[in-house]
């Protein structure tokens, strides 16, 4: 049977993230998934503009966001 368990790779080592599996020693099929999204917030955004709405410039997130918080400090 086989269980899925993820875990970071390094150097050598397997640093398990979350469950690992039960014993010692294991036969283990290995998928590497390579980083594709880069860390830029920015370029996030760039990537993912329109995926689900219609796209919005920055300055209208940064007014959707401004009414949000003005409503949350509302009492």
């Amino acid at each position: 049977m086989l269980r899925n368990y993820e875990a970071f790779y390094d150097n050598g080592i397997l640093e398990w993230i979350g469950d690992k599996p039960q014993g010692n020693r294991f036969f283990v099929i290995v998928t590497v998934v390579e980083k594709t999204a880069s860390d830029d917030i920015e370029e996030i955004f760039r990537n993912s503009k329109g995926i689900v709405k219609p796209a919005k410039s920055m300055a209208e997130i940064d007014q959707d966001v401004a009414k949000m918080r003005m409503e949350w400090n509302r009492e």
